[in-house]
């Protein structure tokens, strides 16, 4: 059976993780949308779409999309 002190513990460790990842998840989405900041940027200067998913680490259909005035969403 469970005492206080170890569903408190429980709920702590919980709470822990759960702020990890919603931080985590944050980092990424950041990550992300500097990324396609970057790539819209280089599109506009005229790199080609192969160069713009080389250096913004974006994907290729990622960058196409971009290209063609339309987004992807991060999964």
């Amino acid at each position: 059976m469970l005492n206080m002190f170890d569903v408190e513990r429980k709920l702590e460790i919980f709470i822990k993780t759960e702020n990890r990842e919603a931080e985590n998840k944050g980092r990424a989405k950041g990550k992300h949308e500097n990324a396609t900041a970057v790539a819209k940027d280089m599109l506009k200067d005229g790199f080609s779409i192969d160069m713009v998913a080389k250096y913004s680490k974006l994907s290729v259909d990622e960058v196409s999309a971009l290209a063609n005035g339309k987004t992807l969403q991060l999964v």
